[in-house]
């Protein structure tokens, strides 16, 4: 009796397992980021059977030059954070520096680095931890969204998105606007500049 009881527990687990490693690439495989147009901004949006077209990052600075313009980064970050959606490493995000720039990257856990999954270059000099939660509207106060390891801060990207969505909710909705994706569209629009195009 004592036997089957194990048994039967120890199928349960490896089930629940089983249901895990089968739930949470398909979550991954349904969710879309992209660079689309909120409040007539190059805007970072999340589509997935949670959030319909929920932006996540609005793009506004020039500080990068012309070559990086707030429509070029919106779509070389989108396409960084659904890479990394898609590879199941975008469960986090903190910061660190590269090339001497602070960067906001992707880690799979708490405690994790960079180690190549950059997603933001920042200004030279920026408080990257506060720039980390003033780009992704995160406030210190909202509970288990914002953790910190070794000084270092970390943010659910799962929670940051639930608490984004509850903050538009409360507000009246914006009308979210997909970029062209043709080739055709891409060249009228000025959609695709310079060597982007190419890839």
């Amino acid at each position: 009796m004592q036997a089957q009881f194990l048994l039967t527990g120890f199928t349960a687990a490896i089930a629940a397992i089983a249901h895990l490693a089968l739930t949470l690439p398909a979550q991954a495989s349904e969710t879309k980021i992209f660079c689309g147009i909120h409040n007539g901004y190059p805007t970072t949006i999340v589509s997935s059977p949670q959030y319909e077209n929920l932006p996540i990052i609005g793009w506004t600075s020039q500080y990068f030059g012309p070559e990086y313009t707030p429509q070029t980064r919106c779509e070389i970050v989108s396409q960084r954070f659904q890479e990394f959606m898609d590879r199941g490493v975008l469960v986090n995000l903190t910061t660190g520096i590269l090339n001497g720039y602070p960067v906001i990257c992707a880690t799979p856990v708490q405690g994790g680095s960079c180690d190549g999954r950059l997603l933001i270059t920042l200004k030279r000099g920026d408080n990257s931890r506060q720039r980390l939660q003033d780009i992704l509207n995160v406030s210190t106060g909202r509970g288990d969204t914002i953790y910190e390891t070794g000084g270092r801060v970390y943010i659910d990207f799962q929670d940051m998105l639930l608490q984004k969505a509850a903050d538009l909710s409360a507000t009246p909705a914006a009308e979210v606007q997909a970029l062209p994706t043709s080739e055709q569209d891409r060249g009228r629009s000025g959609f695709c500049p310079g060597p982007l195009c190419n890839e």
